[in-house]
């Protein structure tokens, strides 16, 4: 498969492939996104897909210049963890595996164009093309195999493993089906008639990661009676910490992550319905700290953020509102976000020039001019609309 055709065209083309995987994986996941976007209600979304995608693009790329056989297919790491993860938590494979057929549409259409450029006769390119079809095709019907293969050891060894039982267990918690506390108690060695704060934990560069320790190192900054870590999704670690009595503010203002990573934590809830309560919230208070960009190492309490939660559960409506509430102030330029970022600081603060300039590290003249400006953009007293106003502008910089 070494030609003039390969050395000229083919091989060129999959050196520039290698360098677009990330763009051509982000056109795999949208296509998935459309057609099957069951795909992405796990905890860790699509990242861990789009990090599958991105990867086994790379491998295609460089075993395509190297004019490799199609056939020995060896899938990254990125890939065997996503189906490792799909067995483990009992979905079918059948809709993974169909992204095989969207990454051949996806690099076939990047192909053509790129392909005819390259070549430098009509015969070359015939030739060229139908190589490369059939090559993709080939590469990715073996890799689809493998990952059948790899899906069904994986879920066999899965469903032997003791491990299998207490997953079952905390999904069926999690899922309303388990309702025998004792039971589900014994199962997992946690006493889940006690109070509970979960804490979801995610690597800052979406690859999977090892967090179980950390976050277990982290708990006991709350100083609980228990630690329960489960692997709940592929990127992300979840765990719960318990007590006998519920959790202080001080206790859970102790929760300090490393950078590297970024956590979520719920609140302190009772019982088996506690349990799963307080996962919804620290899964919910991930999602804000996604939307928010929230930096390496830090902690979302769904306490904190649990205004912005309830507000940006449909983020088309959000934007409307944030953008019928502040007008112009709604604007991108560095000093419209300035102003607004003022504003909001100035309400919270009950309207004290004093404060604002004290939580801002600036003069308390330029707090009152910033804000006269802000009012201008607003086109409004700011009096009319307080709550609305406030509201808007905590949102503003999360769901631009």
């Amino acid at each position: 498969m070494r030609g003039d055709e390969w050395s000229q065209v083919i091989e060129p083309y999959a050196r520039g492939l290698g360098v677009r995987s990330g763009e051509l994986a982000a056109q795999i996941v949208e296509r998935a996104q459309l057609e099957m976007p069951e795909l992405g209600e796990g905890p860790d979304g699509w990242e861990a897909v789009l990090a599958a995608a991105d990867a086994g693009a790379q491998a295609l790329a460089d075993r395509m210049a190297r004019g490799d056989d199609p056939a020995d297919v060896a899938l990254p790491p990125p890939t065997i963890a996503l189906i490792r993860d799909t067995a483990q938590r009992g979905l079918a494979l059948a809709p993974l595996v169909r992204i095989y057929r969207f990454a051949y549409s996806v690099l076939w259409a990047d192909a053509i164009p790129r392909l005819t450029e390259a070549a430098p006769e009509l015969d070359v390119l015939g030739a060229a093309a139908q190589l490369s079809s059939e090559w993709l095709l080939t590469y990715l019907d073996s890799a689809k195999s493998a990952a059948e293969a790899t899906y069904a050891t994986e879920r066999e060894r899965w469903l032997r493993s003791s491990a299998a039982s207490a997953a079952d267990t905390v999904e069926g918690i999690l899922n309303g089906r388990q309702r025998d506390e004792a039971l589900a108690s014994q199962r997992l060695r946690y006493d889940l008639r006690l109070n509970h704060v979960a804490l979801v934990a995610w690597p800052d560069d979406g690859a999977p990661k090892e967090l179980a320790g950390a976050l277990t190192k982290l708990a006991q900054g709350a100083r609980p009676d228990a630690v329960l870590v489960h692997p709940l999704a592929l990127t992300s670690q979840t765990a719960w910490m318990s007590k006998r009595r519920p959790f202080t503010e001080e206790e859970l203002d102790g929760l300090t992550l490393e950078a590297g990573a970024r956590l979520a934590a719920g609140t302190s809830q009772p019982g088996l319905d506690g349990f799963r309560l307080s996962y919804e919230q620290a899964l919910e208070a991930r999602r804000v700290a996604v939307l928010a960009g929230r930096r390496s190492g830090t902690v979302t309490r769904y306490s904190a953020v649990v205004l912005t939660a309830l507000a940006t559960v449909d983020l088309d409506q959000a934007r409307a509102f944030v953008d019928a509430q502040l007008g112009e102030l709604a604007g991108e330029e560095d000093l419209t976000r300035r102003l607004a970022a003022t504003l909001r600081v100035y309400l919270e603060e009950n309207a004290s020039p004093t404060r604002t300039a004290q939580r801002l590290g600036i003069h308390a003249n330029t707090v009152a001019n910033r804000v006269r400006q802000a009012e201008k953009l607003l086109g409004r007293p700011l009096a009319d609309q307080r709550l609305e106003l406030h509201v808007a502008l905590t949102l503003a910089p999360i769901v631009r």
